[in-house]
């Protein structure tokens, strides 16, 4: 399993138990560039995915 496939299951995962989890609001394509330009790195394709989606 590749690290993008295992971040699918965890957020497959996370949905499928909304009542119990906790997370944030996703961010936007513009707030992650903005995030890895303050940083000076680009996020791994499995961390920009969750990032997507939870936001954290």
């Amino acid at each position: 399993m590749t690290a993008t496939e295992a971040s699918e299951k965890l957020i497959d995962l996370i949905l499928a138990n909304e009542d119990i989890a906790n997370h944030a609001e996703g961010c936007d394509a513009g707030q992650i560039a903005a995030a890895e330009r303050d940083i000076g790195m680009t996020f791994p394709p499995s961390y920009r995915r969750h990032i997507e989606e939870f936001g954290t």
